[in-house]
Protein backbone atom coordinates (compact mmCIF):
# COMPACT_ATOMS: atom_id res chain seq x y z
CA UNK A 1 0.00 0.00 0.00
CA UNK A 2 1.24 3.12 -1.14
CA UNK A 3 2.23 5.83 1.62
CA UNK A 4 0.56 9.59 1.24
CA UNK A 5 3.27 12.08 1.30
CA UNK A 6 0.14 15.06 1.80
CA UNK A 7 0.13 14.80 5.37
CA UNK A 8 3.41 15.60 5.93
CA UNK A 9 3.49 18.57 3.40
CA UNK A 10 0.24 20.06 4.90
CA UNK A 11 2.17 19.86 8.51
CA UNK A 12 5.19 21.74 6.91
CA UNK A 13 2.95 24.08 5.30
CA UNK A 14 0.92 24.85 8.70
CA UNK A 15 3.88 25.15 10.51
CA UNK A 16 5.46 27.73 8.34
CA UNK A 17 1.96 29.83 8.41
CA UNK A 18 2.71 29.42 12.10
CA UNK A 19 5.86 31.08 12.19
CA UNK A 20 4.84 33.74 9.77
CA UNK A 21 1.96 34.86 11.58
CA UNK A 22 4.02 34.63 15.09
CA UNK A 23 6.73 36.56 13.65
CA UNK A 24 5.02 39.06 12.24
CA UNK A 25 2.73 39.54 15.34
CA UNK A 26 6.26 40.22 17.14
CA UNK A 27 7.49 42.46 14.47
CA UNK A 28 4.48 44.64 14.63
CA UNK A 29 4.56 44.82 18.85
CA UNK A 30 8.24 45.42 18.97
CA UNK A 31 8.14 47.65 15.34
CA UNK A 32 9.53 50.45 17.46
CA UNK A 33 12.29 49.32 19.13
CA UNK A 34 13.50 47.31 16.08
CA UNK A 35 13.49 50.87 14.24
CA UNK A 36 15.22 52.80 17.14
CA UNK A 37 18.03 49.82 17.37
CA UNK A 38 18.19 49.77 13.99
CA UNK A 39 18.88 53.82 13.64
CA UNK A 40 21.57 53.43 16.57
CA UNK A 41 23.41 50.61 14.66
CA UNK A 42 23.07 52.79 11.59
CA UNK A 43 24.26 55.84 13.30
CA UNK A 44 27.41 53.92 14.83
CA UNK A 45 28.64 52.03 10.97
CA UNK A 46 27.98 55.48 9.77
CA UNK A 47 30.66 56.97 12.51
CA UNK A 48 32.67 53.68 11.63
CA UNK A 49 32.92 54.73 7.96
CA UNK A 50 33.91 58.29 8.68
CA UNK A 51 36.65 56.92 10.98
CA UNK A 52 38.32 54.72 8.59
CA UNK A 53 38.37 57.00 5.74
CA UNK A 54 39.85 59.36 8.09
CA UNK A 55 42.65 56.47 8.73
CA UNK A 56 42.81 56.10 5.07
CA UNK A 57 43.85 59.38 4.33
CA UNK A 58 46.70 58.58 6.59
CA UNK A 59 47.69 54.92 5.86
CA UNK A 60 45.82 54.55 2.26
CA UNK A 61 47.19 50.75 1.44
CA UNK A 62 47.45 49.98 5.46
CA UNK A 63 43.60 50.59 6.63
CA UNK A 64 42.15 51.25 2.84
CA UNK A 65 41.54 47.42 2.65
CA UNK A 66 39.96 47.52 6.11
CA UNK A 67 37.31 50.16 4.96
CA UNK A 68 36.08 47.74 2.18
CA UNK A 69 35.72 44.83 4.26
CA UNK A 70 33.92 47.01 6.81
CA UNK A 71 31.96 48.35 3.77
CA UNK A 72 31.07 44.80 2.76
CA UNK A 73 29.90 44.29 6.01
CA UNK A 74 27.60 47.70 6.52
CA UNK A 75 26.44 46.29 2.76
CA UNK A 76 25.37 42.86 4.46
CA UNK A 77 23.61 44.22 7.63
CA UNK A 78 22.15 47.63 6.13
CA UNK A 79 20.04 45.79 2.97
CA UNK A 80 18.85 43.51 6.23
CA UNK A 81 16.79 46.28 7.68
CA UNK A 82 13.28 47.73 6.56
CA UNK A 83 13.10 49.19 2.72
CA UNK A 84 11.34 49.52 -0.10
CA UNK A 85 13.86 47.23 -2.32
CA UNK A 86 12.93 44.42 -0.05
CA UNK A 87 9.65 44.89 -0.59
CA UNK A 88 9.86 45.08 -4.32
CA UNK A 89 11.77 42.14 -4.30
CA UNK A 90 9.54 39.42 -2.73
CA UNK A 91 6.71 41.20 -3.89
CA UNK A 92 7.71 40.54 -7.26
CA UNK A 93 9.12 36.94 -6.63
CA UNK A 94 6.19 35.89 -4.34
CA UNK A 95 3.74 36.50 -7.22
CA UNK A 96 5.62 36.34 -10.53
CA UNK A 97 6.76 33.45 -11.75
CA UNK A 98 10.74 33.19 -12.09
CA UNK A 99 13.59 30.49 -13.12
CA UNK A 100 15.72 30.73 -9.97
CA UNK A 101 19.33 31.91 -11.67
CA UNK A 102 16.95 35.11 -13.09
CA UNK A 103 16.07 35.84 -9.56
CA UNK A 104 19.78 35.86 -7.97
CA UNK A 105 20.62 38.21 -11.46
CA UNK A 106 17.78 40.64 -10.19
CA UNK A 107 18.78 40.92 -7.18
CA UNK A 108 22.65 41.07 -7.90
CA UNK A 109 21.95 43.82 -10.90
CA UNK A 110 19.87 46.36 -8.57
CA UNK A 111 22.51 46.12 -5.97
CA UNK A 112 25.22 46.82 -7.98
CA UNK A 113 23.16 49.31 -10.02
CA UNK A 114 22.69 51.47 -6.75
CA UNK A 115 26.14 51.71 -6.12
CA UNK A 116 26.78 52.77 -9.72
CA UNK A 117 24.24 55.42 -9.36
CA UNK A 118 25.54 56.79 -6.08
CA UNK A 119 28.85 56.79 -7.90
CA UNK A 120 27.44 58.50 -11.02
CA UNK A 121 26.07 61.32 -9.06
CA UNK A 122 28.99 62.26 -6.88
CA UNK A 123 31.13 62.62 -9.59
CA UNK A 124 29.16 64.36 -12.16
CA UNK A 125 27.41 66.62 -10.01
CA UNK A 126 30.64 67.06 -7.04
CA UNK A 127 33.73 66.95 -9.33
CA UNK A 128 32.58 67.17 -13.02
CA UNK A 129 30.12 70.37 -12.19
CA UNK A 130 31.69 71.75 -9.08
CA UNK A 131 28.25 71.87 -7.64
CA UNK A 132 27.12 72.12 -3.67
CA UNK A 133 26.11 69.45 -1.62
CA UNK A 134 22.36 70.91 -1.96
CA UNK A 135 22.28 70.12 -5.76
CA UNK A 136 23.17 66.48 -4.71
CA UNK A 137 20.28 66.41 -2.26
CA UNK A 138 17.74 67.69 -5.50
CA UNK A 139 19.90 65.07 -7.71
CA UNK A 140 18.83 62.32 -4.71
CA UNK A 141 15.28 63.93 -5.09
CA UNK A 142 14.74 63.21 -8.87
CA UNK A 143 15.94 59.75 -8.73
CA UNK A 144 14.08 58.37 -5.82
CA UNK A 145 10.91 59.97 -7.47
CA UNK A 146 12.01 58.53 -10.66
CA UNK A 147 12.39 55.57 -8.43
CA UNK A 148 9.22 54.92 -7.23
CA UNK A 149 7.28 56.25 -10.82
CA UNK A 150 9.27 53.72 -12.39
CA UNK A 151 7.53 50.59 -9.78
CA UNK A 152 4.02 52.47 -10.71
CA UNK A 153 5.02 51.87 -14.17
CA UNK A 154 6.20 48.10 -13.31
CA UNK A 155 2.71 47.42 -11.45
CA UNK A 156 0.80 48.80 -14.43
CA UNK A 157 2.32 46.74 -16.45
CA UNK A 158 2.40 43.52 -14.68
CA UNK A 159 -1.65 44.41 -14.19
CA UNK A 160 -2.07 44.30 -17.63
CA UNK A 161 -0.18 41.04 -17.98
CA UNK A 162 -2.02 39.14 -15.50
CA UNK A 163 -5.76 40.56 -16.55
CA UNK A 164 -4.57 39.62 -20.47
CA UNK A 165 -3.79 35.94 -19.11
CA UNK A 166 -6.73 35.74 -16.93
CA UNK A 167 -9.33 36.43 -19.53
CA UNK A 168 -7.54 34.36 -21.79
CA UNK A 169 -8.21 31.37 -19.54
CA UNK A 170 -11.57 32.12 -18.53
CA UNK A 171 -12.65 32.28 -21.53
CA UNK A 172 -10.70 29.17 -22.59
CA UNK A 173 -12.13 27.01 -20.81
CA UNK A 174 -15.48 27.80 -22.55
CA UNK A 175 -14.19 26.77 -26.05
CA UNK A 176 -12.51 23.40 -27.20
CA UNK A 177 -8.71 24.08 -27.90
CA UNK A 178 -6.00 21.48 -29.04
CA UNK A 179 -3.71 20.36 -26.89
CA UNK A 180 -0.04 19.74 -27.65
CA UNK A 181 1.50 17.14 -25.98
CA UNK A 182 5.02 17.01 -27.03
CA UNK A 183 6.66 18.55 -30.23
CA UNK A 184 9.54 15.75 -31.55
CA UNK A 185 12.08 16.52 -34.54
CA UNK A 186 12.25 14.88 -37.52
CA UNK A 187 13.36 11.11 -37.70
CA UNK A 188 15.63 9.99 -40.20
CA UNK A 189 17.14 6.77 -40.81
CA UNK A 190 20.93 7.52 -40.69
CA UNK A 191 20.24 9.97 -37.56
CA UNK A 192 17.76 10.60 -34.56
CA UNK A 193 17.64 14.05 -33.30
CA UNK A 194 16.77 15.48 -29.93
CA UNK A 195 16.10 18.67 -27.95
CA UNK A 196 19.52 19.07 -27.49
CA UNK A 197 21.56 17.68 -30.33
CA UNK A 198 25.35 16.73 -29.92
CA UNK A 199 26.31 15.87 -33.43
CA UNK A 200 24.93 19.28 -34.66
CA UNK A 201 26.14 21.16 -31.54
CA UNK A 202 22.86 23.78 -31.57
CA UNK A 203 19.03 23.22 -29.98
CA UNK A 204 16.81 22.54 -32.58
CA UNK A 205 13.35 23.22 -30.47
CA UNK A 206 13.44 25.54 -27.53
CA UNK A 207 12.38 24.02 -24.36
CA UNK A 208 8.94 25.43 -22.99
CA UNK A 209 10.33 27.24 -19.92
CA UNK A 210 13.04 29.23 -21.71
CA UNK A 211 10.09 30.96 -24.25
CA UNK A 212 7.74 31.40 -20.78
CA UNK A 213 11.11 33.13 -19.11
CA UNK A 214 11.72 35.19 -22.14
CA UNK A 215 8.67 37.16 -22.03
CA UNK A 216 9.17 38.73 -18.89
CA UNK A 217 12.48 40.30 -19.34
CA UNK A 218 10.51 43.97 -19.32
CA UNK A 219 9.25 43.33 -15.61
CA UNK A 220 12.34 42.31 -14.44
CA UNK A 221 14.63 45.33 -16.11
CA UNK A 222 11.63 47.67 -14.83
CA UNK A 223 12.49 46.23 -11.07
CA UNK A 224 15.89 46.42 -11.33
CA UNK A 225 15.38 50.35 -12.37
CA UNK A 226 13.01 50.54 -9.75
CA UNK A 227 15.58 49.04 -7.22
CA UNK A 228 18.71 50.28 -8.42
CA UNK A 229 18.14 54.19 -9.77
CA UNK A 230 17.64 55.00 -6.21
CA UNK A 231 20.86 55.40 -4.52
CA UNK A 232 21.83 54.14 -0.90
CA UNK A 233 22.03 56.85 1.73
CA UNK A 234 25.28 55.12 3.36
CA UNK A 235 27.12 55.43 0.10
CA UNK A 236 26.51 58.54 -0.12
CA UNK A 237 27.76 59.58 2.67
CA UNK A 238 30.91 57.77 2.13
CA UNK A 239 31.55 59.23 -0.75
CA UNK A 240 30.91 62.56 -0.24
CA UNK A 241 33.57 62.07 3.11
CA UNK A 242 36.36 60.30 0.44
CA UNK A 243 35.88 62.95 -2.06
CA UNK A 244 36.41 65.91 0.81
CA UNK A 245 39.47 63.91 2.43
CA UNK A 246 40.87 63.40 -1.12
CA UNK A 247 40.25 59.50 -1.11
CA UNK A 248 37.93 59.38 -3.55
CA UNK A 249 39.12 56.14 -5.26
CA UNK A 250 39.31 54.86 -2.00
CA UNK A 251 35.23 55.43 -1.81
CA UNK A 252 34.46 54.17 -4.74
CA UNK A 253 35.78 50.74 -4.31
CA UNK A 254 34.27 50.68 -1.05
CA UNK A 255 30.83 52.02 -2.20
CA UNK A 256 31.26 48.55 -4.79
CA UNK A 257 32.14 46.22 -2.07
CA UNK A 258 28.86 47.68 0.36
CA UNK A 259 26.69 46.74 -3.27
CA UNK A 260 28.11 43.11 -3.55
CA UNK A 261 27.45 43.14 0.61
CA UNK A 262 23.82 44.26 -0.09
CA UNK A 263 23.17 41.54 -3.28
CA UNK A 264 24.48 38.66 -0.97
CA UNK A 265 21.78 39.93 1.56
CA UNK A 266 19.16 40.21 -1.03
CA UNK A 267 19.88 37.05 -2.81
CA UNK A 268 19.33 35.53 0.11
CA UNK A 269 16.09 37.01 0.92
CA UNK A 270 15.20 35.66 -2.95
CA UNK A 271 16.22 32.47 -2.55
CA UNK A 272 13.74 32.10 0.76
CA UNK A 273 10.87 33.72 -1.43
CA UNK A 274 12.09 31.43 -4.06
CA UNK A 275 11.37 28.27 -2.14
CA UNK A 276 8.35 29.25 -0.52
CA UNK A 277 6.61 29.88 -3.65
CA UNK A 278 8.13 26.51 -5.13
CA UNK A 279 6.60 24.29 -2.02
CA UNK A 280 3.09 25.88 -2.29
CA UNK A 281 3.07 24.96 -5.91
CA UNK A 282 4.49 22.01 -5.06
CA UNK A 283 1.44 21.47 -2.50
CA UNK A 284 -0.65 22.08 -5.39
CA UNK A 285 0.31 19.47 -7.20
CA UNK A 286 -0.65 16.74 -4.98
CA UNK A 287 -4.41 17.91 -5.80
CA UNK A 288 -4.77 15.55 -8.64
CA UNK A 289 -8.34 16.42 -8.99
CA UNK A 290 -10.01 18.07 -12.78
CA UNK A 291 -11.40 21.23 -10.69
CA UNK A 292 -8.22 21.87 -9.14
CA UNK A 293 -6.09 21.57 -11.94
CA UNK A 294 -7.78 24.12 -13.88
CA UNK A 295 -7.87 26.69 -11.04
CA UNK A 296 -4.23 26.40 -10.84
CA UNK A 297 -3.58 28.82 -13.78
CA UNK A 298 -6.40 31.19 -12.54
CA UNK A 299 -5.00 30.93 -9.11
CA UNK A 300 -1.42 32.11 -10.64
CA UNK A 301 -2.51 34.87 -12.80
CA UNK A 302 -4.65 36.27 -10.14
CA UNK A 303 -1.65 36.49 -7.62
CA UNK A 304 0.61 38.41 -10.34
CA UNK A 305 -2.18 40.71 -10.56
CA UNK A 306 -2.30 41.07 -6.87
CA UNK A 307 1.73 42.11 -7.16
CA UNK A 308 0.73 44.83 -9.79
CA UNK A 309 -1.82 46.48 -7.96
CA UNK A 310 0.58 46.40 -4.95
CA UNK A 311 3.59 47.88 -7.02
CA UNK A 312 1.08 50.49 -8.26
CA UNK A 313 -0.45 51.48 -4.80
CA UNK A 314 3.04 51.29 -3.28
CA UNK A 315 4.73 53.75 -6.10
CA UNK A 316 1.30 56.52 -5.54
CA UNK A 317 1.65 56.39 -1.86
CA UNK A 318 5.80 56.60 -2.05
CA UNK A 319 5.29 59.58 -4.47
CA UNK A 320 2.51 61.21 -2.84
CA UNK A 321 4.69 61.21 1.05
CA UNK A 322 7.87 62.78 -1.15
CA UNK A 323 5.65 65.47 -2.31
CA UNK A 324 4.50 66.40 1.78
CA UNK A 325 8.42 66.27 2.72
CA UNK A 326 10.37 67.78 0.61
CA UNK A 327 9.70 70.53 -2.36
CA UNK A 328 12.50 70.84 -5.11
CA UNK A 329 14.75 73.52 -5.88
CA UNK A 330 14.28 73.28 -9.71
CA UNK A 331 16.83 72.30 -12.26
CA UNK A 332 20.10 72.08 -10.54
CA UNK A 333 22.15 72.74 -14.00
CA UNK A 334 20.15 76.34 -14.52
CA UNK A 335 21.03 77.29 -11.01
CA UNK A 336 24.13 78.91 -9.99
Amino acid sequence: MPVSQSKPCYLTVILLVIIIIASAFAVYYYWFELITVAQQWQRYFHQQLVQFLLRTKQAPWDTGWLLVCFSLLYGILHSAGPGHGKVIITTYLATQKRHFKKCLLITVLSAILQGIVAIALITILLMMLNLSTKYLTIGEYQLERASYLVIMFVGVFLCYKAIKKLVQQLFSRHHSKITINSINPLQSAEHQHQLNCDCCGHQHIPAATDIEHKKGWLGDLGIILAIGIRPCSGALLMLIFAYTLGVYHWGIIATLAMSIGTALTTSLIALLVYHARKLAEQLVKHKQRSLVSELIPVVTHSLALIGGIVFVIMGLVLCLGMSHTYVPLGNPLLMR
